[in-house]
């Protein structure tokens, strides 16, 4: 496979406290400051977002605890169809509402 051959340049001034800064995040993801800072600006331009290592922690610890609750009442419900049944309907209305989930908590009101 042949690799695209990038003739454009972007270049822009770090203080060295900033250089550091991107030489350790790049230097976690097993790139060169230069390219980590590519993969960066071309992921945000193509809307994507990186997670920074705190924010992947924390939504891998999330999506843990979303496996666990959601299969574990899954499982105490299995016996009861009714109470299984009410389950998997909120189950699918968190997954289908969850834009407007999060838009509720982030004002701060509260659900009824």
């Amino acid at each position: 496979m042949t690799e695209v051959k990038r003739i454009k340049f972007i270049t822009f001034r770090v203080t060295p406290d900033e250089y550091s800064q991107i030489e350790r995040a790049a230097s976690e993801s097993d790139l060169e400051p230069n390219n980590w800072c590519r993969d960066l600006a071309l992921s945000v331009a193509n809307g994507g977002q990186r997670f920074t290592i705190n924010e992947r922690i924390l939504h891998t610890e999330i999506s843990q605890l979303r496996f666990l609750v959601v299969h574990g009442f899954s499982g105490i419900f299995r016996r009861n169809t009714a109470e299984a049944s009410t389950w998997d309907k909120l189950v699918t209305q968190a997954v289908q509402s969850t834009k407007e989930i999060v838009i509720e908590l982030q004002s701060g009101s509260k659900r009824g």
